[in-house]
This record gives C-alpha cells, structure tokens and sequence, in this order.
C-alpha cells in the first residue's frame, strides 16, 4: 500500500521570535484508526497560550487562533485537526518560559503511515546557528497491527522543559527520560534534515548516549548564551515483526517522536556553591508508577541547596495540580513540592513528571524524572468467570463467554447432558463436559447401548480359529492341531521327536518342520544326500559317498580332493639312499633296499662289524652288506692272519741293520759301518786341529826358507790317485 503524509504545523502569529521547543507523541485508541495526540509546547513567557505560575492546571486559550493541521492523507489540501491550546504545566518569569501539555483525538481515514509535523517561525535569539530560524516538530504515525502485540503501536514518550540553565564552565550531564508503553528499545539521536530545519547541531562539542539519551558538554561556549537541541527519540522491537506488510528487525525503528529544548550558558558566582539537590523522600531517577483508573497518585519532590531553595519546577501531564513550595519541619533546610493528579480514561498510556530545583542564586538541579503508567481498571481483572472462562469487558460491566456444557452469569453451572435418559438397555449414563458417557451392560454396545455387542469383532479366537456370535459370548472352533476356549493351545507336533538323523524339530500349528544336519535331506531328514550325484572326482578318480561329503580314490599319478593334481615323479630328487632302488607310485616312491639296508629311503645300513672280528688288532670298517679290516703294518689278508717279513726289502740305511719287531713292524739299528765311519771322522778332524797348530807355530812365511819344496810336485795339479767306483746296492747297505 502506499505511504500517507500528515503534516501537522501551527501558523506563527504572535508567537514569532518566541519559540521555546516542544515535543509530541501519539498512542491508538480503541476506535478504529483513532489517534490519541499528546504535544507539549514552550514559549517566552507571556507569548504562549497564556501559562503562568497561578493557573497551572487550567486550560489556557490564547492560542485559539493557530491549529495541527493535516497536509496529506485526510483528503485534498490542509484540514485543520486542533487548535494548540494546552493545559498550563508550567511557567517561569525569572527565566521567561512557560509551557503546557493537551492531548486531542484525531480519526483517520486508513492506518497510514503518516508524517506528524509542526513547524513555523521562528526561534528566539541564538548564539549559534541560524539565528531567529524557523521551526519543526515533526512525528510518524503507523496504525497497522503489529504481529508481536496484535494491535497498532505506541510512539515513545519523553519531556523537558523549554530552558535549561547551566553554569558557565562548568561539565553538563543531562538526561533526557524516555518511556515506551509497548515495551520495546527505545534510543535517541540528533534530529536531521526537516526534522530540526534551523536548529540542526545547534549545540556544538556536545556528546549524545543513544541508548540513554544522555546529553554531555562543557559549558564553555558563550557567556550567557542560548542555545537549541533538537533530539529524535525512536522505538525498536525486540524481535523481528510486522507490521502492514513490512518486516522490522531490531535495527529497524518503527515510529518517531521529536524533543527540542534550549541551553542557557549562565555565569553563577563562584562563591554560590553546588547546584541544587533531591534527597530522601523524593523517588529515585527513573522510577515507574502503575496508575490504576479512577485511582490518584501524588508525588513529592525534596531538595536540598547551599543556598535556599526558591522553587521546584514541575514539567508534568495536564491535568496535575501542584502545591506551594514546602518547607520540611525535619530538615529545615529541605523544601519539597506535593503534585496530584487524577488522570482520566483519555490519558491512558505512559506519562513523564519531570522536577527542576532552581536557589536563591539561580543554580539549578539536575533534571530528575519518573514514568507514569496509567491503565484503567478492568472489570475482567479479578478473573470473575469461572472455569478458566473468557472475560468479555463491556465498559464497566463485563459478561463471561462460556464454552458448549457451560451456563451461568460466570459459567459456573455444568450442563447435565446425562437429563433424558439417553442410555438404553439398561445402559448408565456418566455426565461430562459438554457431552455424557453411557457404560453399557455386557452384550450391548454404542453410544446409547443401542446395540447388541458382537463379541467376534475383537477376533478372541488364535490360530485361525473360527469365532461364533452369541448374545453377551461367542465360541471358537479350532483348527486342527490346536485347543483352548480361545484355540490358544498349539498341540506340540514335535513331541514324538519326528526328525531323523540329529534333524531339529520346529514345531507348527497342526504340523512341524524338520531342519536337517547337514548331508540330509527328506521331509524328516531321512534321506543321505548323495554327494557323489554330482560326479566331483577328476581324471578317472572313483568317488565314495560320506556323510556330509564324498573322497576321491585317484589313479596313478594324480592327487588332491578330486583328484585334479598330477603328481611329478617323486623319484627324480633319487630318494633312495645306500644303492637302493626307486619306484614310482601314487601320492609318493617306493624304495626297493639292497641286502644289509632297510628304512623308506634305504638309510639304514646294518653294521656287519658287529659278527666280524679283525685279527691282530686290525681295525674294522662296515660297509654296505659287509665290512673291512685295515691291519697293523706287520700284517696283511682280509682279516690281518698274515705277518709279513718286512726287513727283506732291506728298507735301512747301509750303515743300520734291519730288525724285526712284534706286531709293530721292523726298527733299523746302528751296525760295523756307521761305527768305522765314527772312528775316520775323529781321526780326520786330529789331523786337521794339527795343521792349524801347524801353522799357528810356524815362523812368517816371509822369512821361512822354503827352497827345500822344490823338490816337490805341484800340489794344485789334479789329484792322479785312482779313484774307487761303488756299486749302488752296496751303497744303500753301508749308508742307509
């Protein structure tokens, strides 16, 4: 659907140059696209409506002649909807300011959304921004249902009043109250574009807390300067939501509501102390009071000053009464202000009743605030229908709507439905709510017992038993193989142990069934399967039938389960040890042994040396099917009978004789030649230790006359004496 503009403004007269700020915020009523406007303006003192400090609480007129007035969505051109008159909530001569509250209805023609503004010129003196600029205040209406509540939104609420003072120099921490009857987030911000038109950023070097609208600056800009602020105070939902179509997350706001104030920068003494005060008995900052309709609620407001307390300005809804400033008796130096108020059904919603401490010195309190939550009592409120029924109000009356099985002015009666005798056959009827219960009689059923019960619909009979109706019983006829009243019993067929051969019996109704072991087959495992059937044994193997199984007898030269191995000869690795002979045959070899031999392989040879004996201690030695005496050196024949004469061969030297000994051999001993060759030996080595004594005693031969040689023969010429040949045999005798 498209989006409807309302533009809500006041044409300026008299009140040009005097704008003091405002703000406004709406909430749906019970009637269908109607709204319920709340604004509050401000203005220089004696240029407003006509508020002043003797009519707080009264309507105040002077504003007749300038209206809100809807610019979009209430049909062609501007439509006046309210005048600006308000309710006097507040006034100040000493700071030139007064302000008023009103609420007025406006119905709409559809749910919007629509823009809400008031706008005009022009603002009082400022010492920043432009200077006598104009104005606007300026709202959003959306009345579609919210998906979250089921019923339209509320706008935020906030309030201030028109001026503030703060000293010059000093650190400013204002806050600014803001409530949401609908109980969604609620953040501020600075106003911008048309929502603040000349007073944009009016402030300069302040700071703004969004989440809790706290204004922060120092005071430091001009001496006794007025400045403007223009905030926009917006409400978010907790969660996603819709509303006429649109989603809206948490970061979506829903509606708009304006605060434009001022700042006055005002130089106290220095020896004027602290600013104001409120103490004990006043409520805390922010609190919430539930205003239940048609009751009252009274608020006191205590502060305390170095000085003396001058007043307590109130900023409050219309219709709020204030008394005379106090005195309290048990703290001389505490003044308080009572305030009343009796709100009626039109106020209905959340309110803001802010107070200002203000001394003899002008110092002025922090702004301290509390919520105001008015409902109005419902009849439906104590619960008065009965059952967990449903309240109905209707104005101050209500009526209970009551389910089916209900009357009553509170739904307390339970219906009797069990009036009429509804059950038959002798059928009790129970009463329920909004309904009965009839318990029938054994052989009836139905609502009303109307019916004769057919007890076979239940299928009491097992087994496939056969069920027969009769009044208020039946009757099974069983199937073979089982009994009982109800065919239960299932006769055990297997208890004559029908299945053969270790077969296992599962017993059925009317029958059984043999699971047999396995190699047997036949309705009671009676029959041996035939393992052979199937003709398993290769290569002319002949096959045996078994139990579970077959064997397989092979030929010659094949092997394995079914005879498909062909065996490699087993007798080409030659097996057969000691000469033995190898054969051949199925699976293996066949050794045939030579005589003294035995074993598989022929590998045990009979030890011949066992019944031989060797003579003159020869050693024996077995053979294969025989032994072997190898004799002593002095004997010879197959068994050493011989003895041989081993000194005929004349194996010693020529100068040793030959002697036999026993069983040993022979031994050569020293004979006439070895002693002769002794005694030349000696005889030759005399000779030759004389010649060296000789010539050791002789004189020089240089001074021996040796002329008597010359008779003598050359001794170097060849030795002439013959020479004396042996014969070798008479050689080996001599020497050997």
């Amino acid at each position: 659907m498209g989006y409807i503009c309302l533009l809500i403004f006041v044409i300026s007269g008299s009140f040009a140059s005097h704008f003091r700020g405002g703000t406004i915020s709406w909430q749906p009523t019970e009637v269908q696209n109607q709204v319920k406007f709340s604004f509050k303006l401000g203005w220089a003192y004696g240029t407003g409506p006509g508020c002043t400090p003797s009519n707080i609480g009264n309507l105040t007129t002077g504003g007749s002649h300038s209206h809100w007035t809807c610019t979009s969505g209430c049909g062609t051109g501007t439509t006046n909807m309210n005048d600006i008159n308000y309710v006097c909530t507040g006034a100040s001569i000493e700071d030139n300011w007064e302000q008023g509250e009103r609420d007025f209805l406006y119905n709409f023609t559809g749910v919007g959304p629509f823009n809400v503004s008031f706008s005009g010129c022009c603002w009082i003196y400022l010492n920043y921004g432009n200077n006598r600029g104009s104005w606007n205040i300026e709202t959003n209406v959306n009345l579609a249902t919210r998906s979250d509540i089921g019923r339209p939104n509320s706008s935020p609420v906030t309030a201030g009043q028109p001026l503030y003072n703060v000293r010059y120099g000093s650190r400013v921490v204002l806050p600014i109250p803001m409530v949401d009857s609908d109980g969604d987030t609620v953040r501020c911000r600075w106003s911008t574009g048309n929502e603040c038109v000349d007073v944009c950023n009016g402030l300069p070097l302040a700071t703004l807390d969004s989440e809790t609208c706290t204004l922060t600056f120092n005071a430091t800009h001009t001496l006794n300067g007025i400045y403007a602020v223009a905030l926009s105070i917006e409400d978010f939902p907790k969660s996603n939501i819709v509303i006429g179509g649109k989603l809206y997350t948490p970061n979506d706001p829903i509606s708009l509501v304006p605060l434009q104030f001022l700042i006055n920068t005002i130089n106290f003494n220095s020896s004027s102390g602290d600013p104001p005060v409120f103490v004990n008995g006043t409520l805390p900052q922010g609190s919430v009071i539930e205003v239940k309709l048609p009751s009252s609620v009274t608020v006191q407001f205590y502060a305390y000053s170095d000085q003396t307390i001058s007043r307590i300005d109130l900023t409050s809804p219309a219709g709020m009464t204030y008394s005379s400033l106090q005195t309290d008796f048990t703290r001389p130096d505490v003044y308080y202000v009572t305030a009343s108020w009796t709100p009626t059904t039109e106020q209905i919603g959340a309110h803001i009743l802010c107070a200002t401490a203000v001394d003899s010195v002008g110092l002025t309190s922090n702004y301290h605030c509390i919520s105001l939550r008015v409902s109005e009592v419902s009849p439906c409120d104590s619960n008065p229908c009965s059952n967990n029924m449903t309240c109905i109000r209707d104005g101050a009356n209500f009526t209970c709507e009551c389910p089916a099985g209900f009357t009553g002015l509170y739904c307390e009666t339970d219906i009797d439905e069990c009036m009429g005798d509804h059950c038959e056959n002798n059928g009790t009827c129970y009463d329920v709510i909004n309904g009965y219960y009839c318990s029938c009689l054994n052989g009836f059923t139905g609502l009303n017992c109307e019916s004769e019960a057919d007890e076979c619909a239940s299928s009491p009979c097992l087994n496939g038993g056969l069920c027969t109706d009769y009044f208020n019983g039946f009757h099974c006829t069983c199937p073979e193989g089982t009994s009982g009243p109800f065919c239960e019993i299932n006769i055990n067929e297997c208890a004559s142990s029908p299945c053969e051969n270790g077969g296992h019996c599962q017993d059925l109704v009317n029958g059984f069934i043999c699971w047999c072991s396995s190699g047997f087959t036949g309705l009671l495992c009676e029959t041996n399967i035939n393992e052979c059937s199937s003709q398993p044994c290769l290569n002319g193997g002949v096959c045996s039938d078994m139990v579970n199984g077959y064997n397989c007898s092979c030929l010659d030269g094949f092997t394995g389960s079914r005879c498909e191995t062909i065996i490699v000869s087993a007798c080409g690795s030659n097996p057969c040890q000691n000469g033995g002979v190898c054969t051949s045959v199925a699976n293996g070899f066949l050794c045939s042994c030579p005589v003294g031999t035995s074993g598989p392989r022929c590998e045990i040879n009979y030890d011949d040396c066992m019944n031989s004996t060797c003579l003159n201690n020869g050693t024996c030695h077995d053979l294969v099917n025989g032994f072997q005496c190898q004799c002593q050196s002095a004997y010879a024949g197959a068994m050493c009978e011989s003895e041989l004469d081993l000194c005929s061969s004349d194996p010693c030297s020529a100068l040793y004789e030959c002697k036999a000994g026993e069983n040993t051999g022979y031994s050569c001993e020293a004979g006439v030649a070895l002693y002769a060759v002794v005694v030349t030996s000696v005889m030759t080595s005399l000779g030759v230790a004389s010649f060296v004594v000789f010539r050791l005693l002789r004189p020089s031969y240089k001074v021996v006359d040796h002329s008597w040689l010359s008779s003598y023969t050359d001794v170097r010429k060849p030795d002439s004496q013959p020479k004396h040949v042996f014969n070798t045999q008479n050689s080996k005798k001599m020497f050997a």
